[in-house]
């Protein structure tokens, strides 16, 4: 695969060569590092930005954010009716034909649906920790998890085995993010970050420079394997401007991962620097195969089936859920007019809860907004407009209790 300016964000030239004979069989637009073609291409945008440019990409971000919040409230909401029903075990026999809004819905659909509802969002939560990560437009000083790191700089010596602050976009550049397949190459410019659903990577083409021929590719990949690169898949860069190294990354993110780089001088084609995938700090392992897992690769075809039961299966739960509140939803607002939506909740519940549990919830809701920006802000947003149409109930409330009372006096 290979850069063209002339293409699109994340897209390549792919040329396919006939391994036996050398002989060049023809050559497409693929996407991403690991070179999607077609069908996958136009799925990987729709599950970036829903074919809607930057506004589908931010919508898709905020709905997978406020999904994971929703089922975590959801799971303490059916934990508190258990415990509630628990408590409550002596109840006095209903007639057999009652019927209530509870009852419109059969005991048995609600048993069937608690046990995919609290199992799938399981597989869902995997997901919130993987878009707390992949928020676009962060400064360095957020970006938490340290790995190994090579740099391309001749003039500085090699710190792949130093930890190193290589950033969210290096791990999920298959996701969408740097240009780096795996560790950051310090001493090049940096890709504008392409965003948390690129779908596969990122590719930037090199500066034109002179002295990259077929043999620099040639001295560069021999001298990767030399260094204990065996992926089948690699990446290799060359030299972005004079005084700067080959690079050479494998991209295999499949088990075991295989995401070392080497560095590689291109006069003397001998390795200046190198970073090894065992050398990762713990969480960041876990990051790089909670992105791989997250894409369908890390297992195969097993994980790309897990995947699938999870969509299809969150899928299920949210219309049977949709199709449970229809049936049981209150149908009178508390005035006794009708209520579309069902009825809201009551304002002043917040009063009731114990003081010990508001400095809890505000750095709980601040380490979220931190690591989740977009949530974070939707978060600010929607309590800034509830607070309003609290404000405006409240003077016209007392507009109307002024007035009743004028009348009351005037009779």
């Amino acid at each position: 695969m290979f850069t063209d300016p002339t293409l699109g964000e994340s897209e390549t030239r792919a040329v396919f060569v006939d391994p036996a004979t050398a002989n060049v069989t023809g050559e497409t637009t693929a996407y991403g590092t690991s070179g999607s073609l077609g069908v996958h291409t136009w799925v990987g945008q729709l599950h970036r930005n829903l074919h809607l440019g930057e506004v589908g990409r931010l919508y898709s971000e905020l709905a997978a954010s406020w999904l994971g919040v929703i089922a975590l409230f959801g799971l303490i909401l059916w934990v508190q009716r258990i415990r509630r029903t628990r408590k409550a075990r002596v109840r006095l026999p209903r007639p057999q034909n009652h019927r209530t809004a509870e009852t419109a819905v059969p005991a048995l659909s609600r048993r069937r649906l608690a046990g995919p509802g609290l199992l799938l969002p399981l597989g869902h939560r995997i997901d919130l920790v993987h878009v707390c990560r992949r928020e676009r437009h962060r400064p360095p000083s957020h970006h938490r998890l340290v790995h190994p790191t090579i740099t391309t700089d001749l003039n500085t010596t090699g710190t792949g085995s130093s930890g190193s602050t290589g950033g969210d976009h290096a791990e999920h550049a298959e996701h969408g993010g740097n240009v780096a397949a795996g560790p950051v190459a310090e001493g090049e410019p940096e890709a504008e970050p392409s965003g948390g659903h690129t779908g596969h990577g990122d590719s930037v083409a090199p500066a034109d420079i002179d002295g990259v021929t077929p043999a620099g590719f040639d001295g560069a990949i021999t001298a990767a394997r030399e260094a204990d690169l065996t992926a089948g898949l690699i990446e290799i860069k060359p030299p972005a401007m004079d005084g700067t190294a080959w690079t050479v990354t494998e991209i295999d993110r499949s088990w075991p991962t295989q995401v070392d780089a080497v560095a590689v001088d291109p006069a003397t084609f001998a390795v200046t620097d190198k970073a090894s995938f065992d050398d990762y700090p713990f969480a960041a392992k876990l990051a790089r195969w909670g992105i791989d897992a997250h894409m369908g690769v890390l297992f195969g075809l097993v994980n790309q089936l897990v995947l699938a039961v999870i969509a299809i299966g969150l899928a299920a739960i949210i219309v049977w859920g949709y199709l449970m509140w229809i049936k049981r939803r209150p149908t009178r607002t508390t005035d006794g007019t009708r209520a579309r939506a069902g009825r809201p909740p009551a304002r002043g519940v917040l009063d009731a809860v114990p003081l010990w549990i508001i400095p809890i919830g505000a750095v709980v809701t601040f380490l979220v907004g931190f690591f989740a920006p977009l949530l974070g802000i939707s978060l600010l947003v929607f309590l800034a407009v509830d607070a309003l149409i609290g404000h405006r109930q409240t003077r016209t409330a007392a507009a109307e209790a002024h007035t009743t009372g004028m009348d009351t006096r005037a009779e």
